[in-house]
């Protein structure tokens, strides 16, 4: 006998011969429990409502993001839930086929150091304005908190003017120790290698064809293709760098990140610097 049946025969038995819910629950074999619960359909509007709002402003967000983005909001949500609502509305972005990759002998891990700011990964992204002219961007980020101290789109950048950028960002926020970088003839420059030098920052080099070896900004500049440049039609060169600027601020300061403990780069920073500034408990 179904449950709505059962639940029928108690209020007969109820009504009828007047029992109480107990002893007509025992009677028709049912638990009481069952009897009283009231079932509630899912309300989804609301998170429906927030997951278009959050697309709305990335497009590129996947399941994982979205469900960050719904708990930063201070939404109670079980992380099944969000992935449900998520295949139910057709959401699922289209992945490219990933080669086979084969692993290689003697890889050298990455080292990240345990204070932020002792190292800085650097790289350079490729794009283009309306006009057809190649925009070059320099990117930086610190391996240890995720977070880009800068980045810095133009049509032309030597090792001159890398020196120049990083020297801006060192001001802002403390010269780091190690700058990681590739092999490109911008950061093997004597520019560059003079202002390291005079700043006292040693640069570790990438092997060559080897950028495992410094995959924490290959990583960033993947989610900064999938998320800024190809979402995003540059007009000129000052639209592109407003965008760029606006989406650098947003990575720093709103964007959650599963590494990190679901923390954005600026809040996983500051809680390093409370734990490195705490002082040591128990007695002296």
């Amino acid at each position: 006998m179904r449950p709505g049946v059962k639940k029928d025969a108690v209020k007969h038995v109820t009504k009828c011969f007047g029992l109480s819910i107990r002893r007509a629950c025992r009677l028709v074999q049912i638990p009481r429990s069952t009897y009283l619960y009231d079932s509630r359909p899912n309300d989804d509007g609301e998170i429906i409502k927030e997951i278009y709002k959050i697309l709305k402003r990335n497009s590129k967000y996947g399941c994982g993001m979205i469900h960050l983005k719904l708990r930063q909001n201070n939404m109670s949500i079980n992380h099944k839930r969000t992935e449900r609502i998520y295949n139910e509305l057709g959401l699922q972005l289209k992945r490219r086929k990933r080669r086979k990759k084969i692993s290689s002998e003697n890889r050298e891990p990455a080292v990240i150091p345990k204070t932020p700011g002792k190292l800085w990964a650097n790289d350079f992204v490729s794009d283009s304005i309306a006009s057809q002219r190649k925009l070059k961007i320099l990117t930086v980020i610190d391996p240890t908190t995720n977070r880009s101290p800068i980045i810095h789109a133009g049509f032309s950048i030597n090792g001159r003017h890398v020196s120049e950028i990083l020297d801006r960002a060192g001001e802002k926020y403390g010269y780091p120790e190690t700058l990681q970088c590739d092999n490109g003839p911008e950061f093997r420059s004597k520019e560059l290698d003079k202002w390291c030098y005079e700043k006292g920052i040693r640069i570790s080099f990438s092997r060559p064809g080897k950028p495992t070896d410094n995959c924490y900004i290959e990583s960033f500049n993947g989610t900064f293709r999938n998320e800024c440049l190809n979402s995003h039609y540059f007009e000129s060169i000052n639209d592109a760098r407003d965008i760029i600027e606006n989406w650098w601020t947003e990575y720093n300061t709103e964007r959650p990140q599963k590494r990190l403990k679901g923390m954005t780069p600026i809040e996983f920073e500051s809680k390093l610097n409370e734990l490195k500034t705490k002082p040591a408990a128990g007695r002296i």
